[in-house]
């Protein structure tokens, strides 16, 4: 029986102790999900090419995906400096109680990291200050799979190595180690699909382009026959999600256009699939959102918060954060029993 490897490639320096196999071309099973040699990844990244050992590596652990606004406030007044300063120790303490092995994002970049960004960063950062370790980071993107066709090959491998580079960017500012998850893009059409109907993908994509577009009110959900609409119904968090879909697609933008942007249902199927991917048996695997946009209340409503979706709603926090738009979804506070801080 050949040895196993993790196929994974350069090592991060937060764990200098660790041996971590590095990724070898003829070690790589059959499934492999990455292309990307060792040689050519950045400095503390590390990419997923065999899933059943990434997944094995997983069982156990405590995973945490954490979302929520990509950027903060844009007048930093002493107001909003108090807010952003008392959302940031609630974030912690929800982080701190919940105790991550491993902490997931959904293919965001890094930015100005003065979004949700900044909760992961200073999260590590709190466990290094008190000795103990910082969790690693989980960088999960839909991309296309290798090609026969030589110049889409091409095309895609200059895609990944992009792709890469913001990888490293998190590793760089949160100076942890981070694990890219690639994911078949097929796999997120067919999500699409089965949370939004089964003609969402050609209602959601440019004809030309074949990718989504931003336009919105290109599916109305609030007035859908999805079956997942019925689980909101009956909870205080539930209604007020439904209510928040219903208020965001009434809304008009600067443009004149009224609903849902098409951006936010790829991404909440997406923030879903890459959930149900990481799922594995054992150990605590939970959902937090330090506020957030259309996406983030979607996701939320469509799985975590939805009576008929079989999510335990103990393992998932959502916390009504502001950034100071008022054309935010507004959403209900919930704390499930894994972030609820523990007082002397």
């Amino acid at each position: 029986m050949g040895r196993l490897c993790w196929c994974f490639g350069s090592r991060s320096s937060d764990e200098p102790g660790q041996q971590l196999p590095l990724a070898n071309q003829d070690l790589l099973p059959s499934t492999t999900l990455a292309s990307t040699p060792s040689s050519t990844l950045p400095e503390g990244v590390d990419v997923v090419t065999d899933e059943k050992i990434f997944r094995d590596m997983l069982r156990g652990k405590r995973v945490l995906h954490v979302k929520g606004f990509g950027s903060g406030f844009k007048n930093q007044q002493e107001t909003e400096k108090k807010t952003e300063a008392e959302q940031g120790k609630e974030a912690l303490d929800a982080l701190e109680a919940f105790s991550p092995d491993f902490m997931v994002v959904d293919g965001d970049p890094w930015g100005s990291g003065t979004g949700f960004q900044r909760h992961i960063q200073a999260y590590a950062e709190h466990q290094r200050q008190q000795q103990k370790k910082a969790p690693s980071l989980i960088w999960a993107k839909n991309v296309q799979m290798p090609s026969s066709d030589p110049e889409q090959e091409q095309k895609r491998l200059k895609k990944e190595e992009e792709l890469l580079g913001k990888a490293q960017e998190w590793a760089r500012q949160c100076q942890i180690r981070v694990y890219v998850y690639w994911i078949d893009a097929k796999k997120l059409i067919a999500k699409i699909e089965y949370v939004y109907g089964a003609d969402a993908w050609t209602a959601l994509t440019n004809t030309a382009s074949k990718s989504v577009t931003g336009d919105r009110g290109l599916i109305k959900v609030h007035k859908s026959n999805r079956s997942w609409m019925e689980g909101l119904a009956g909870s205080y968090a539930g209604e007020q999600l439904k209510q928040s879909i219903e208020t965001c697609e009434k809304q008009t933008d600067k443009n004149g256009k009224q609903g849902l942007e098409g951006f936010s249902f790829e991404n909440s199927a997406k923030g879903n699939l890459i959930f149900e991917l990481l799922t594995t048996s054992g150990g605590l695997h939970g959902v937090v959102a330090l506020g957030g946009g259309e996406s983030v209340l979607l996701e939320f409503a469509s799985k975590y918060l939805n009576s008929k979706s079989g999510f335990v709603w103990d393992n998932a926090a959502l916390f009504p954060h502001s950034r100071g738009n008022s054309n935010d979804p507004s959403f209900p506070r919930h704390i499930g029993k894994h972030f609820a801080a523990q007082r002397d």
